[in-house]
């Protein structure tokens, strides 16, 4: 079993916050009525969501990673592979 972790943003137009795992295998960004928009895809290293498919994700997590290695996860907005809110 993994922990989970809630995380509540403040002065977001768009998100109250966020549902993850420990291993950042996915999140789930919850609107302001509570409706959870899950992604599956995120490099377990940045957190930040990535394509559906494999070829992009492969070049984005590279992009990622030569931009900024070793960052903790981003917030929304703070990624281009993050939705903006």
């Amino acid at each position: 079993m993994v922990d989970i972790k809630v995380t509540r943003y403040t002065g977001s137009k768009t998100w109250a916050g966020a549902i993850e795992p420990a291993d950042r295998a996915w999140i789930a960004f919850i609107d302001l009525e509570g409706k959870p928009t899950f992604y599956l895809n995120r490099d377990p290293v940045t957190g930040a969501v990535v394509s559906d498919d494999p070829a992009k994700r492969e070049h984005e997590i590279a992009d990622l990673r030569a931009r900024d290695p070793g960052t903790e996860q981003r917030r929304p907005g703070e990624s281009p592979f993050v939705p903006e809110g």
